[in-house]
C-alpha cells in the first residue's frame, strides 16, 4: 500500500506504528506477493523502531512462510539482533548461522561475551574484523576485543595490559561502564590523579 510505504518513512513513531498495522492488513490480503513484501516491511520497521518482541515474532513468521526468499539472510540478522536485544543470548546465537554476515558475527561476538564465552567471542569478533576491515560494525567489534583483552589482562594481573585495554575500550565506547573500568585500571596502576 502506498499509504503504508509513505507512513513508513515518517519520523513520527505513531505514523510508523500505523504503517506496521497497514502492512499487517496486507499480510492477510489476497495478493501473496504483496503479503510477502508487507511482512518483510513490517519486520524491518518493527526492528528499526526498537519493538524487538514484535520484530522477533514477525521475523520467525517470515522465515517459516518464505524460507527460500532472497532476504532470509537479512531476516535472520534481524532475528538474531532482536533476540540479543531481548537478552536471549543463547537464542540469538541460534540465528547466527552465516559467518559471512558482519551483523551476525557481531551478534555472535556480543552474545558470547555476555555469556562469558571469551574464546568464542574473540573468535567471532576477530573473524568479522578480518573479513570486514572497514565494516559498519568495526568500532563495536573492536570494543568487544578491548573488553576481552581487559578481562584476560586482569586474569593475568598485568597492570600495563589492563590499562591499555581499558583505555581502548573507553575511547571506543565512551560509556560510563568503560570509563569506570578505566578509572579502576588507572588507580591500580598507581595513577590516582588521572583516575
Amino acid at each position: 500500500s502506498s499509504r503504508a510505504s509513505k507512513l513508513m518513512k515518517s519520523k513520527s513513531p505513531l505514523e510508523r506504528r500505523q504503517a506496521v498495522s497497514l502492512f499487517m492488513d496486507l499480510v492477510y490480503g489476497k495478493d501473496p506477493k504483496l503479503a510477502k513484501e508487507s511482512l518483510y516491511a513490517a519486520t524491518y520497521l518493527s526492528y528499526s523502531d526498537g519493538r524487538y518482541r514484535e520484530a522477533d515474532s514477525l521475523a520467525k513468521r517470515f522465515l517459516k512462510a518464505y524460507p527460500k526468499d532472497s532476504r532470509v539472510k537479512a531476516v535472520r540478522s534481524i532475528l538474531a539482533m532482536s533476540e540479543y536485544r531481548l537478552g536471549r543470548y543463547v537464542a540469538a546465537l541460534d540465528f547466527c548461522t552465516d559467518d559471512t554476515d558482519e551483523w551476525q558475527l557481531l551478534v555472535k561476538a556480543s552474545a558470547h561475551e555476555r555469556l562469558g564465552h571469551r574464546a568464542e567471542s574473540r573468535a567471532a569478533a576477530e573473524k568479522a574484523l578480518a573479513a570486514f576491515p572497514n565494516g559498519e560494525c568495526r568500532t563495536m567489534l573492536e570494543m568487544i576485543v578491548s573488553r576481552l583483552d581487559f578481562a584476560d589482562a586482569a586474569d593475568a594481573k598485568d597492570p600495563e595490559k589492563i590499562l591499555n585495554a581499558a583505555r581502548r575500550a573507553s575511547e571506543l565506547s565512551k560509556t560510563a561502564a568503560d570509563r569506570i573500568r578505566l578509572a579502576w585500571a588507572l588507580e591500580n596502576a598507581g595513577n590516582q590523579q588521572e583516575a
